[in-house]
């Protein structure tokens, strides 16, 4: 089983200056070039999920957090009313989410690999 190390580090540059400070790392283990999905789900620090009337359609709303302090939010809503589930909507909302944290976590790997 092969295993590898991503560390991604937070550097602040000077502008101007050649100095850079290391404001902080941390390191994940990848085996076999896969990405666990328990990995990508550990990103997400906090949630709130709700419902709201957005232009007179019912419409589920995910804000988030993710362990670097990244905010954000992601919304989806219904053509027919008689249709929502906040249940449904959920899920489509945290598979965007999951799917845009997996997209960096192989960028990261990538990377990590000298592709």
């Amino acid at each position: 089983m092969k295993k590898q190390t991503i560390q991604v580090a937070l550097i602040e540059y000077t502008a101007g200056e050649h100095t850079a400070n290391v404001l902080g790392c941390k390191e994940y283990v990848i085996e076999n070039n896969r990405i666990p999905k328990e990995l990508v789900k550990s990103f997400v620090k906090n949630r709130e999920i709700k419902t709201e009337r957005i232009f007179g359609k019912l419409t589920t709303i995910l804000e988030y957090e993710l362990q670097n302090g990244f905010i954000g939010i992601e919304s989806t809503s219904c053509v027919d009313e008689k249709n929502y589930s906040e249940e449904i909507g959920t899920k489509i909302l945290m598979e965007k989410l999951e799917e845009k944290i997996w997209f960096g976590l192989g960028f990261a790997l990538g990377m990590a690999q000298g592709k």
